[in-house]
C-alpha cells in the first residue's frame, strides 16, 4: 500500500466526485497507521513511512 493513496487519513477523496469518502480497505500491518491517521486527521502520513 502507498502512503500517498491514504492522504495521511486513512480515506480516500475522489476529486470532482460529489458524495461520501470512501474507506480505504484495511491492509496488513497497517491498522496502527490507519488509527493513527484517522485520530491525528493530519500527520498521520509521516507515520505512514515508519515500518
Amino acid at each position: 500500500m502507498n502512503a500517498v493513496v491514504l492522504h495521511g487519513m486513512g480515506n480516500i477523496r475522489l476529486k470532482g466526485v460529489r458524495g461520501p469518502i470512501l474507506r480505504v480497505p484495511p491492509q496488513p500491518g497497517w491498522d496502527q497507521v490507519r488509527l493513527d491517521a484517522e485520530a491525528t486527521r493530519g500527520d498521520g502520513a509521516a507515520r505512514a513511512s515508519h515500518p
